[in-house]
């Protein structure tokens, strides 16, 4: 029973502890230990981190072993909570696996969870469609082991994580990891039992019986349990190196596991199944299992004896002897050179070497038992086997145990950088012990080994290094491998110079060294006879002879030249070594000097030593010069500039005797490194090792020696040389690099020196990039002054008068220095340039395209070359400057990188080829799972150098697509690249889109950079896919069944609430605002959360996790899988987000801001956001705080990633603004959409909280800009002599809102971290002593600039966005409807007046001249604009309003002073203004000149604040005009025809107003400005134009007209010429031929227009100067020129329908010849007679009396009339002309009311309805029509004489009318019943007007369309018809009685006459009775009537005399 019960509560905990990771635990062991490794993240915060470790305490504690075996208690648990199907597969796995039941179900969730969120190619099960869970299936069984063994392994990384960060300080997390691992590892003897139990079920495990059967998945757990070996051995190894030392009793039962159970990792129960990767593991196994045994052998304890520390082994004898036993029998055993055993066997022997006399001291007898057992002779009484030096020289010899620790430090030891430190330390303390034991390690057997194997230990290992200089050195023991190896150098050079390579780790570990070097004691060199003298009595040695040096003229280093080594003549040295012989010279030396003997003697010793035998000299051999590079390149990577320059002070004081070396040390050092590497070059055999330490020295050198470095460079040797201006043609040119070393390389599958290569390339561009400061900067005049100085030089005649222009030859002098200074500035630049091309085409063309398909010995190498590749394309697309206007090379020592920049664009977007393209591809689609799957393997500096890689292939197309977008190029191949590509990964089984690949790495975590680069590409590529033709792709689909889990990892992301996450998330929601606005598809899967997913079993959906599970939105609700679920979250915490992630919530503001932009794509969703209330709730809470704006100073310093201390302070307030501004756009769109609706209450009480409450741009703010700060910039680049053209470094945006480089803070405007980046080479190079403060300060005041833009754009942005805002609040709610249920929302004229008069004081304040105030100007201008006319409506309601009147007067004052034209010029010619305020300051005029009009009274308009107004705009107007019309060519005017059409509006406004402007006044102004002649050259220039350009004919016609109405106007036109120039152009052929047609096709001709408007302009002048003969002759000249035109117009009988455009033209000539009828009729007394003017219009008054009679049979036949008038263009047809005449469009106001329904005016004739407007506009014109014909006529006949001389008339006259009462239609002419029935018809009409009180219907039916045209008709112009046609009758008849004998038809005539005469006094006597309103309203008055009155009496009389009364 008490079994059972215990059975019961293990299963309990085990369920708790299973069930635990899907309630408590939060993360699984593999995200606790992927939040270890990735802490550089800062994902989480260590209170987060802490909450989630602690529940894993229990699994990390026992490691693997927390899973348990089956038990009955476990199974009864299943069984109760499952169903039958899923109890028996876990029981079935269980009994598979061995493993607990519920800890098999635990593991059977999680599988089948990370199955379902896992990419659909990486599914090990097929889901689609499965109702149930099949547990037949063998994938789920394969796929929980697998879980299985994953997990086990994820527990043993993460408790080697822990253990690793519990020592790394340094850690995000490393408090709270260890205090949890001394925790977990609270004591010696308590973890080493519990470590020595796993390490035995480690060893001995055996895979179960029923998996063994399967032999794939027996492979997969024999592997699983070497991974947990291994794994475990780490463990252990960390535990006791780093947590709690080794007990005597652990250490021993340890190494009585691993050496004798074990073996090393050989002996293993599962070896037969084994793979390759299992076998290298093993031997990764053997090498952690030596460092284990070392480590519990605690050989550190034994180096620090003499501090005081205690070997614990001393304690306890019975532990060492069982350690001997082990290892003696294990010794016994057959050796094997290289065995894992000999490495263990030496670490014993050195430790018993120096523990066994401590064991003989002491006195117990176990001890002295001990030591007899030790040193128990061997059978053959030989010495005992068991002494501590047979171990030690077995060891090291027989073992070769120093090969085994090469061998190991160069394998998969070192490989986990994190713990190579702690194996090395192992290695170092077991070395130290051996060398403890060498008498003189000179004498050492492989001594060369033991030295690598020191300097394998030291190299990159700084803590060693130091730990051995300050430390190991004072030993003389540990020293005594230096010192053997500097007593025989340099005669053995390597050994030395690779000791202390391998020492330097810093720049302090480098300074010993330095120094070491520069003191040797003594020197070591073969005898020659020729160099020694022998010297008997050498008793300072105790020696029979002695030698001394004789001195050479060589020096001692044969062949060198120029750095001679030449010990002291008379240098006593000793023999050391008989063969050969050597000896040691007593002097103390300089090893740099030496050094550099060595490499000089390697440049020329093959001259010097010609013949002689090498092997007795030392000479620079290519093993001594590459020794020798490699210790300078250590030296140099590590040095800081203390460093640097404390070497070239020593080489200075060395090389001070050589002449050559005096004047530049630095420079003489450089070019010997160079002349190293050019003549390594020149091998037929490539020295790898030498040409890579070379490069690698130079790129060190670099930074301190730019100029020394580019001066002996020859780079030709290296690579091909291109050329820059040959487009990259390479030259004929020897390339090492291509031709010797890369093949070389490519054989031995090993890259260092193109690896070295890359680099010196990235030096070279990062030097290039520098800024240097230039001490002779040329000043603006010393500029000008260049060319003459150098014309100078070529003439020295001209010398004296350069001096003379200068001032004195000292500025002479002055100038000449600074211009040579400059030239060799640009001749650097152009060397940088030139070198840089070819470098970065041959890598591009040479290496990055083939690189993939070379051999590899490490693959790590492949992505080495790849990644550094791509660094090198970074570091120039990097450099933003080439955007700049201005060209760096040109005039300082920057190399320009346009070209460079342009050769990479266009190699990958324009002229590319797969072949290029296709290595970048290959890495961006590695994915997400291999950087992971070496992670996972140990291989961490693989992994991060794989992930690198996918960042940096990411950023260079991320750099290519801004590229793209920004330049506006085609379509590229690369976008081809990344959308149309399929890939396969290693890990994946099936194809994949690219597109997929990249949206994974979004959710990737190890590597921060990743997810942000992604989203950034996947935002471009949407951007740049918008312009595919004929349509985008869709994103969507690339996706595939993957498109749910992605969806799902954005909105899991974007709901995260840490910091951490801003930039990323606000890069997604950029992303997202994107889709929306160019991917519908995918944004639809986004916003409705609705992506396609498989269909799940039921029993298996509660297993996705929360944030992905895609519940079903019942009407209004939002899904929680919609990105609108986490944004509306974020929103209603908006306060706090924006204190910790300002950026976050524009982000996700500018998202709902596209979505209402786009609403009719996505309304459904948008509705649901709509109806939160929340939503609405906080919209209206983000007005009430105001944020307060940061006053302080930035202070930023040189140090490259850090900010400004007002960074934050910054963001948040210029974030704040840009939430308000898209809340104002938001509230606009849903104003616009939703006005009229119920559910828009919410929101017009924000609106009205908005407007009615707040001041101007919600917050009453001016534009915050600072013009000053700029300019202090450029000031102190000046005094700190620096090329920085300020405008070269803005960032390059492709968006303003989308692209996350461009934040508002520290770097927004202009690119800080590129200068810093830029300054940094000189800065930390080459600044002299506090210099860099100056360097702050600069960098300061640029970060000044970009606080103040930001907030000043912030500003900007909101003005916009209120702007927008107060437009459509004031459209809609003027426009709306008066009966509106809700918050009243009054847009008041006076709220209006106030907005207009607060924003024109902004402008008449705001003066300054910098394109932001202009901006600000022009925003402002533009809501004038519009608010002043919106204003003017509303104002309009009574006809004459005086308070209006001085309103608009004193708005018309006040725009006038904004344009400020004395600050803003007009201009310059061709243009109005450059300024875009101005025009829409001058659209406001003539909007405020036309609500004057309509509202002033005279007295207003006469005023003389009015007249000063009108008088001050007028000549501003004017010059701009003239200014504009005077520069346009010949093809300008199309882009200006806005400009040109405002102007002359604003002139056709102003000269309107003749109460307020003097005619004469007016004219004169125009005069000044030459407006009159600049006009008819616009003319003839529109009449040069084609026909279908003549449209702007539009502007300057109607103008013209508007001039011709006044008297001096046309007089001034007259005088101008415009007669001859209407009649003599090139528009009049078409004219004359009366080719003139009103239409084109279905568009009215612009000539048509035309002609038109020359009509109305001479028919103006006619009547205002007709009484001129000379002009009346001039406009008969003109009737005559185009009589074929205007005849065609009047011939009704040719052609009887009727267009728009034809009765226009019929209106306009009528006109015409009415006007010079009136004037040539009082003319005609003159000397001309009746051919000044009759006789032109005489051949068509049969034309126009059967147009008279045509229109009076069409009045009485309206269906005929409907159907004759032919609607022709698009816009007649639409109805799309008012009864006006005027186009919509043309309008007052009308775009403000575009809400409003139209009517529906498209109904036909047959219902009775109006057919369009075109036919009541076309029958108004025709009543005019009649009225001209009708006026003309009585002219003509003279009848208003003849009623009063009629005796006197002329009989020659002609009767005009048939006199009959028949109408006859058109073909027959008119007749008296044509004249009598029209009159009828007008009295008729004038009476119904009358009795309607002048109320109008809206629409009207065919019966009743001539009197609805009628009503637009004036009173006036229908009674003239009457008035002039009853004047015609009673003449006519009186006419027909004289000359006619037909009495019936007279009396007939008689009897019409009389009654309408009556009938017309009788109308006129009633109308005279009507109120004066009513006349007032009409245009009428008593004044007119009674005249006409008279007038009708006058007939009257005269009727009645001529035929009676009663007739």
């Amino acid at each position: 029973m008490a079994s059972t019960a215990s059975q019961e509560t293990a299963a309990a905990a085990a369920a708790a502890a299973s069930r635990g990771s899907t309630g408590k635990i939060r993360w699984t062991r593999k995200a606790l230990w992927h939040a270890i490794e990735n802490d550089r993240e800062q994902i989480y915060t260590p209170e987060d981190f802490a909450a989630n470790l602690a529940p894993h305490r229990e699994a990390l504690e026992v490691g693997v072993e927390w899973y348990k075996k089956p038990n009955a208690a476990s199974r009864q648990v299943v069984e109760k909570r499952a169903s039958a199907q899923k109890a028996q597969f876990v029981f079935k796995m269980s009994d598979l696996m061995d493993l607990d039941e519920v800890q098999c179900e635990s593991i059977l969730e999680s599988c089948i969870k990370d199955d379902l969120e896992a990419p659909a190619t990486k599914r090990r099960i097929d889901w689609s469609n499965m109702k149930t869970i099949n547990y037949e299936d063998e994938n789920l069984m394969a796929a929980v082991q697998q879980q299985y063994l994953n997990e086990r392994e994820e527990t043993l990384l993460a408790l080697a994580a822990l253990i690793c960060t519990a020592d790394d300080e340094d850690h995000r997390y490393h408090a709270p990891i260890l205090a949890f691992v001394r925790e977990l590892f609270p004591d010696s003897e308590t973890t080493g039992q519990r470590l020595l139990d796993q390490l035995k079920k480690a060893v001995f495990r055996v895979i179960p019986s029923k998996i063994a059967a399967q032999p794939e998945w027996a492979s997969s757990w024999a592997k699983q349990f070497v991974k947990e070996q291994r794994l475990l051995l780490q463990v252990i190894f960390l535990v006791y190196y780093s947590i709690v030392p080794c007990s005597p009793s652990s250490a021993s039962a340890i190494i009585t596991v691993l050496v004798q159970g074990f073996d090393m990792g050989k002996t293993q129960l599962n070896a037969a199944l084994f793979d390759k990767e299992t076998k290298r593991m093993v031997k990764h196994i053997a090498d952690l299992s030596v460092m284990v045994v070392l480590e519990v052998m605690r050989l550190h304890d034994v180096l620090d004896v003499d501090a005081g520390a205690v070997i614990p082994l001393l304690e306890s004898p019975e532990d060492i002897c069982k350690i001997y036993k082990v290892i003696t029998r294990k010794a016994q055993m057959d050796c094997t050179p290289g065995d894992a055993f000999g490495p263990i066997l030496l670490g014993w022997g050195v430790l018993m070497s120096i523990v066994y006399p401590s064991l003989e001291r002491k006195r117990e007898e176990k001890y002295a038992r001990l030591c007899d057992w030790i040193a128990e002779p061997s059978a053959s009484d030989g010495p005992s086997p068991r002494l501590p030096q047979i171990f030690i020289q077995r060891a090291y010899v027989e073992y070769e145990s120093i090969g085994y620790i090469i061998s190991a430090l160069k394998g998969t030891l070192t490989l986990d950088e994190r713990m190579a430190l702690g194996y090395k330390s192992v290695i170092k303390d077991m070395l130290m012990l051996l060398l403890e034991t060498v008498e003189d390690p000179l004498h050492l057997p492989d001594r060369d080994g033991l030295i690598n194997a020191f300097a394998m230990l030291f190299h990159n290992e700084d803590q060693l290094s130091l730990q051995w200089w300050e430390h190991d050195y004072e030993t003389e023991e540990h020293r005594a491998l230096l010192d053997a190896a500097a007593r025989i150098f340099p005669v053995e050079f390597g050994p030395l110079i690779r000791l202390m390579t391998s020492l330097i780790g810093s720049p302090r570990s480098g300074a010993y060294v330095l120094r070491y070097m520069a003191a040797l004691p003594s020197l070591a060199d073969y005898f020659r006879p020729v160099d020694y003298v022998e010297v008997p009595y050498g008793d300072e040695w105790g020696l029979e002879f002695v030698y001394r040096w004789r001195g050479n003229p060589q020096g001692l280093v044969y062949g060198a030249q120029g750095v001679p080594f030449q010990p002291p003549a008379g240098t006593i040295a000793r023999e050391v070594h008989k063969d050969p012989r050597v000896v040691l010279l007593q002097h103390t030396f300089s090893g740099w000097h030496l050094i550099l003997s060595i490499l000089d003697s390697f440049i020329h010793g093959s001259n010097a030593i010609a013949g002689q035998n090498l092997e007795r000299y030392i000479s620079g051999t290519i093993e001594a010069a590459t020794e020798a590079v490699k210790l300078l390149n250590a030296l140099f990577e590590h040095a800081d500039e203390t460093l640097m320059w404390e070497f070239i002070d020593h080489i200075r004081g060395i090389t001070a005797g050589f002449s050559h070396w005096a004047e530049d040390t630095s420079d003489r050092f450089v070019g010997l490194i160079c002349q190293v590497l050019n003549h390594a070059c020149s091998f037929a055999r490539p020295e790898m090792e030498l040409l890579t330490s070379c490069m690698s020295c130079l790129s060190a050198l670099l930074p301190y020696f730019p100029d020394a470095v580019w001066k002996h460079l020859r780079s030709e040797i290296l690579f091909p040389r291109h050329s820059p201006s040959a487009a990259g043609a390479a030259l004929p040119t020897n390339s090492y690099m291509e031709e010797v070393v890369l093949p070389a390389e490519v054989a031995i599958g090993q890259y260092p020196t193109t690896l070295a290569f890359l680099d010196f390339v990235s030096a070279m561009i990062r030097e290039a990039q520098t800024l240097r400061q230039q001490e002779w900067a040329l000043n603006e005049t010393q500029r000008d002054l260049e060319a003459q100085f150098w014309a100078a030089r070529r003439n020295p005649q001209l010398m004296p008068i350069l001096e003379a222009q200068l001032g004195g030859p000292e500025r002479r002098k002055d100038l000449e220095r600074k211009v040579l200074a400059q030239a060799r500035l640009r001749e650097s630049a152009a060397l940088k340039s030139e070198v840089l091309f070819s470098a970065v085409v041959y890598v591009h063309s040479e290496i990055f395209p083939k690189h993939g398909t070379w051999r590899y010995v490490r693959i790590h190498d492949k992505h080495r070359i790849g990644l550094k590749v791509l660094q090198i394309f970074n570091q120039i697309m990097w450099d933003s400057t080439w955007a700049s206007s201005e060209r760096p090379g040109e005039w300082s020592g920057v190399a320009d990188f346009r070209i460079i920049q342009e050769y990479l664009t266009r190699s990958y977007l324009v002229d590319g080829s797969v072949y290029q393209i296709a290595p970048l591809i290959d890495f961006v689609s590695l994915g997400s799972d291999v950087p992971l799957r070496f992670y996972r393997s140990l291989r961490m500096k693989t992994a991060r150098v794989i992930e690198e890689c996918i960042e940096h292939s990411l950023r260079f197309i991320k750099y290519l697509l801004k590229r793209r977008k920004i330049s506006g190029l085609k379509v590229s191949l690369l976008e081809h690249s990344l959308l149309d590509r399929t890939v396969h990964n290693g890990t994946q089984n099936d194809a994949i889109e690219l597109v997929q690949v990249i949206g994974r790495y979004i959710s990737y975590e190890n590597h921060r950079p990743l997810p942000l680069l992604a989203t950034e590409v996947l935002t471009l590529l949407c951007a740049v896919a918008g312009d595919w033709q004929p349509r985008p792709p869709s994103l969507a689909g690339y996706f595939g069944v993957d498109a749910y889990n992605f969806v799902a990892s954005i909105v899991k992301l974007i709901g995260r609430d840490t910091s951490p996450y801003e930039e990323l998330q606000t890069a997604l929601y950029n992303f997202i605002t994107e889709v929306v606005v160019t991917q519908p598809g995918l944004a639809a899967m986004l916003l409705t959360g609705e992506a396609s997913r498989p269909l799940l079993p039921s029993s298996v959906r509660g297993l996705l996790s929360s944030s992905v599970q895609q519940e079903p939105s019942n009407g209004n609700t939002l899904s929680k899988l919609s990105v609108l679920s986490p944004a509306l979250t974020l929103l209603q915490s908006w306060r706090q987000i924006l204190e910790t992630q300002p950026t976050t919530l524009p982000a996700a503001m500018r998202l709902m801001d596209a979505l209402w932009q786009n609403a009719p794509k996505y309304m459904g969703v948008l509705d649901k956001l709509r109806s939160q209330p929340v939503f609405w709730q906080v919209i209206g809470n983000i007005f009430d705080d105001v944020p307060e704006m940061p006053s302080d100073e930035p202070v930023v310093t040189c140090v490259e990633g850090t900010a400004s201390r007002e960074q934050e302070d910054i963001r948040r307030f210029a974030y704040s603004k840009q939430v308000r501004t898209y809340t104002l756009r938001i509230l606009a769109f849903e104003i616009y959409f939703t006005h009229d609706a119920k559910e828009s209450q919410p929101i017009l009480r924000i609106a009205k909280k908005i407007f009615e409450q707040k001041g101007l741009f919600t917050d009453d703010s001016t534009l915050p800009y600072l013009s000053e700060l700029p300019e202090r910039v450029k000031d102190l680049a000046a005094s700190l002599g620096l090329p920085v053209a300020l405008s070269s470094y803005k960032r390059l945006s492709w968006s303003d809102d989308l692209d996350v480089d461009q934040q508002f803070g520290d770097a927004y405007v202009y690119d800080l971290d590129l200068l810093r980046g830029k300054l940094y080479g000189h800065i930390h190079f080459r600044a002299a002593e506090g210099e860099e403060e100056i360097f702050d300060a600069f960098l300061s005041a640029i970060c000044a600039v970009n606080h103040n833009r930001s907030i000043t754009d912030a500003h900007m942005y909101m003005v916009k966005a209120w702007k927008t805002f107060i437009k459509v609040l004031t459209a809609t709610f003027t426009a709306a409807p008066t009966s509106r249920t809700g918050p009243a929302l009054s847009i008041s004229p006076d709220h209006l007046s106030s907005i207009i008069r607060q924003l024109t004081d902004i402008l008449m304040e705001e003066h300054r001249d910098d394109a932001t105030v202009i901006a600000y100007r022009s925003e402002i201008s533009d809501l004038l604009l519009f608010l002043i006319a919106v204003w003017g409506d509303l104002k309009r309601k009574p006809v004459q309003n005086e308070v209006a009147a001085k309103e608009v007067v004193d708005i018309l004052g006040r725009l006038f002073r904004c344009m400020a034209t004395e600050y803003y010029e007009l201009g310059p010619p061709g243009t109005f203004s450059e300024f875009p305020f101005h025009i829409d300051l001058v659209s406001a005029i003539v909007v405020a000149l036309r609500i004057l009009r309509g509202s002033a009274s005279p007295e207003t308009l006469k005023g003389m604040e009015t007249r000063r107004i009108f008088q001050d705009i007028l000549p501003v107007i004017c010059r701009g005009l003239s200014l504009l019309l005077k520069g346009l060519g010949e093809d300008d005017y199309r882009g200006h025809k806005w400009d040109v059409s405002l102007a002359l509006s604003c002139l056709s406004e102003l000269i309107s107003f003749n109460e307020t402007i003097y005619p004469g006044t007016g004219i004169s102004i125009m005069d000044r400005y030459e407006i009159f002649p600049l006009l008819l050259v616009m003319f003839q220039r529109a009449a040069t134009s084609s026909p279908n350009e003549r449209t702007f004919a539009d502007d300057v016609l109607p103008f013209m007209k508007a001039i011709a109405e006044t008297p001096l106007g046309a007089e001034r036109l007259a005088n101008e010429g415009i007669f001859i120039c209407f009649t003599n152009n090139s528009f009049t052929p078409e004219l004359t031929q009366g080719a003139v047609l009103p239409y084109v096709g279905q568009e009215r001709n612009p000539g048509h227009r035309m002609w038109c408007s020359m009509l109305s302009i001479v028919s103006s002048i006619v009547q205002v100067l007709g009484h001129s003969p000379v002009l009346l002759e001039e406009a008969t000249g003109f009737i005559r020129v185009y009589r074929n035109q205007i005849g065609r117009a009047l011939d009704v009988a040719a052609d009887g329908d009727l267009t728009l455009g034809r009765v226009e033209e019929i209106m306009k000539i009528t006109e015409f010849f009415y006007g010079l009828a009136s004037w040539g009729d009082q003319a005609k007394t003159q000397s001309k007679g009746e051919a000044s003017y009759f006789g032109a219009i005489k051949p068509f008054l049969g034309l126009e009396l059967q147009l008279l009679a045509y229109f009076a049979y069409l009045f009485e036949n309206p269906h005929e009339m409907h159907r004759r008038i032919v609607p022709v263009s698009r816009a007649e047809k639409d109805g799309a002309t008012t009864p006006s005449g005027r186009s919509r469009s043309d309008q007052p106001q009308a775009f403000i009311k575009a809400r409003q329904a139209e009517p529906n005016n498209a109904g036909g004739v047959e219902g009775g309805k109006d057919r369009s407007n075109v036919h009541f506009d076309a029958i108004r014109i025709m009543i005019l029509v009649v009225r001209n014909i009708i006026a003309y006529l009585r002219l003509a006949a003279n009848a208003d004489e003849a009623m009063v001389k009629f005796e006197e008339s002329d009989p020659q006259r002609p009767n005009l009318f048939q006199p009959t009462m028949s109408l006859h239609g058109a073909e027959a002419g008119a007749t008296m019943g044509t004249l009598f029935d029209l009159i009828r018809r007008v009295t008729t009409i004038f009476r119904n007007i009358s009795e309607s009180n002048g109320s109008s219907q809206e629409t009207a039916n065919v019966q009743q369309s001539l009197e609805y045209a009628a009503r637009n008709v004036s009173i006036a112009d229908l009674v003239l018809i009457a008035e002039s046609g009853l004047v015609l009758a009673a003449t006519q008849i009186a006419r027909y009685k004289r000359y006619l004998d037909a009495d019936d038809v007279l009396s007939e005539l008689v009897g019409e006459l009389e009654p309408t005469i009556k009938d017309i006094g009788q109308l006129l006597a009633d109308a005279k009775n009507r109120d004066q309103q009513w006349l007032e309203r009409k245009g009428w008055n008593q004044m007119e009537i009674e005249r006409i009155i008279a007038f009708i009496k006058r007939v009257d009389d005269f009727a009645a005399s001529e035929f009676g009364r009663g007739m």
